[in-house]
């Protein structure tokens, strides 16, 4: 009944695993939270998609705002498999991709209406023109963890059954797909793991502005929130970008550090301060953005926290 048909044998490519930070949780506390969770991301996946349709200049002005990189993207349930080719175009459009689902939210979360519960937001409700209903609603932050690497994937089309009816899929398979599910265990917060495999097909440039080191030859990782910042910018312009995921992330770990996946909030502040480092430092700004990022903690209230942040991860 169920016919297999390899479509790509032993292919060389990039392989990431998404996996929604904290998915389980939401999906228990409120189900209708956990799917506005997905909509989320098929909404920005779907903008990218018609960018590109509709705005061909920017393959040659902002192809990294793009997904054309992607050459398989399947969602299932909370996770995503993406593969590609193209690695270093990867890294910059995935990381694009990961900025841009926690920017749908952030700014709530920047000037949250409950500083006790930043994901707590009041909408209007119109019933009529004259009637209007308050609602309170949780929006979550669209986070991911994930892991990627580099080797054979095998591209397959496997039969499934959907609504009681035989419907062809997509699947993969391969000793880099079971090394980037591994791979996105290893560690806390949202962040992106790599091993060697994906350093080795990177130019020194992309490594030394975009991948920090957790163990040299084993362990990396993307420095996604670095995308942020633009390489045509002046340092004035730049860092200011800092605040749009710094003050957000921090006001979310103020109000659940006393959870136990408060701790993911706090590795992404830190992840995000890293990231500013490690790219300021490619431009020969490191001591200029070390002294705004000081200022922006202190400011915040974290002063205690300074050296660990500012640390290597």
């Amino acid at each position: 009944l169920f016919d297999i048909f390899i479509l790509n044998i032993k292919q060389m490519k990039l392989i990431c695993f998404l996996d929604i930070l904290g998915f389980g949780n939401v999906t228990i506390k409120n189900i209708n939270n956990a799917l506005e969770l997905i909509s989320d991301y098929q909404t920005i996946i779907n903008l990218k998609i018609t960018d590109e349709k509709t705005h061909p200049i920017l393959k040659t002005t902002n192809e990294d705002l793009l997904v054309d990189s992607f050459e398989t993207f399947l969602p299932f349930s909370d996770s995503i498999f993406i593969t590609s080719t193209i690695p270093e175009k990867f890294i910059k459009q995935v990381s694009h991709f990961l900025i841009h689902s926690f920017q749908l939210n952030a700014e709530q979360y920047t000037n949250p209406e409950s500083k006790e519960n930043p994901l707590s937001t009041n909408i209007n409700i119109f019933k009529s023109t004259s009637e209007i209903t308050t609602i309170n609603i949780e929006r979550s932050p669209l986070l991911f963890r994930g892991g990627v690497s580099y080797g054979e994937v095998e591209s397959i089309n496997i039969n499934s059954i959907i609504n009681n009816e035989i419907s062809t899929i997509t699947n993969l398979t391969g000793k880099a797909l079971v090394e980037s599910v591994k791979l996105e265990k290893s560690g806390k917060g949202p962040r992106v793991f790599c091993n060697k495999s994906l350093i080795d097909n990177l130019s020194e440039e992309c490594i030394e502005k975009y991948i920090g080191t957790i163990l040299k030859d084993e362990l990396y990782e993307i420095y996604w929130p670095s995308l942020i910042y633009i390489d045509d910018n002046s340092f004035e312009g730049n860092i200011k970008n800092f605040d749009t995921l710094f003050i957000p992330a921090t006001n979310l770990w103020k109000a659940f550090n006393h959870l136990d996946y408060g701790i993911h909030y706090y590795e992404f502040i830190k992840l995000i301060v890293q990231s500013t480092l490690k790219y300021f430092k490619f431009n020969g700004d490191e001591i200029y953005a070390s002294n705004y990022i000081t200022e922006k903690i202190k400011f915040v209230g974290l002063y205690e926290k300074t050296n660990d942040l500012m640390n290597n991860m």
